[in-house]
């Protein structure tokens, strides 16, 4: 592995931290090679414009272990982050503290043991996060779940400008390393003052998550979130193989293949053979200004078909 300072290293968990570290505050490439890389340390991002590449996920692999990962400091987010083109497994994820202009293209993190998310975005109370964008990324058996925003749950948080496209999130809760709460996308953490505004998530898929496949929890603010040719189907594994009644309120309520999705615009998307919900969609009592609107979807198959009172269709 090298960086675009012509620094070579043999490839290694430290010796990735020092390529990193070598390009300093000015930022820059690094370039890892075929082939595996096992990694028991954190890597850390403190630097802004440092751009990580691999060959693809067939080709570049890290084996994290000791529940390590990438991540970098709260107090001084970078800006103009890129990963792309590698594969992550073992007990590792993206913990990440993100400032402006981060990209995720190319990246697949299978077989997660880590009891956390595969991909995991906060800021501390008040911060914003702008433009954070993922393209072709995909998360296969977490113990948790896929992706998540704003958690622990910062208050006041706000991310503007997020794209998920050709994203996908398969058998998340796997194992149920992570308890009940585990989804394939979990967009909005709880806090009724986080707000999630230009969302964008275009051809993504959730499947076989333990609870719901795309998910928002009710209280936060959502504005101008759309979703466009996205499927959810086959979520809600805890119904299943807990053997609960699909009919009780409470306890599979988050077994929908959406879930909390007030205040989302849905174009061209599917939700079928979901143990709870196809699209689980109402007013929130603290925005009551939010409803779901839909063109040209389909929910079909699914356990108790859908919840959607305050929709317009």
């Amino acid at each position: 592995m090298h960086n675009s300072n012509g620094l070579y290293l043999k490839p290694s968990g430290d010796n990735l931290q020092v390529l990193i570290d070598d390009l300093g505050s000015s930022g820059g490439d690094i370039w890892l090679q075929f082939g595996s890389v096992e990694v028991s340390r954190w890597i850390y991002l403190n630097n802004s414009g440092i751009r990580i590449h691999g060959w693809g996920p067939r080709w570049t692999t890290l084996v994290f272990f000791d529940d390590k990962g990438f991540t970098n400091s709260e107090s001084n987010p970078p800006n103009d982050i890129l990963f792309e083109g590698f594969k992550i497994t073992g007990r590792g994820n993206f913990q990440m503290i993100p400032g402006n202009n981060w990209m995720f293209n190319n990246i697949e993190t299978v077989d997660i043991t880590k009891s956390k998310y595969a991909f995991s975005f906060s800021r501390s109370d008040g911060q914003t996060v702008s433009n954070l964008i993922l393209r072709d990324c995909h998360t296969k058996r977490t113990s948790s779940s896929g992706f998540c925003l704003n958690d622990p749950a910062s208050s006041g948080v706000i991310f503007d400008g997020v794209l998920f496209e050709n994203c996908s999130a398969s058998y998340a809760g796997y194992g149920m390393g992570h308890g009940n709460w585990s989804v394939g996308f979990d967009f909005a953490e709880a806090d009724k003052a986080f707000i999630i505004k230009n969302l964008s998530v275009i051809r993504c898929t959730a499947d076989h998550a333990w609870e719901s496949g795309f998910h928002f929890e009710t209280e936060p603010h959502k504005y101008n979130c759309y979703f466009e040719d996205c499927v959810s189907y086959a979520n809600g594994r805890k119904t299943i193989e807990l053997g609960l009644n699909p009919l009780t309120p409470r306890a599979t309520i988050y077994c929908s293949g959406f879930f909390g999705t007030m205040g989302c615009t849905f174009i061209n998307c599917k939700a079928y053979e979901n143990t709870k919900y196809g699209f689980w969609c109402s007013t929130n009592p603290e925005n009551p200004q939010d409803h779901g609107v839909f063109f040209n979807c389909r929910s079909y198959n699914n356990g108790v078909g859908d919840y959607n009172p305050d929709c317009v269709s």
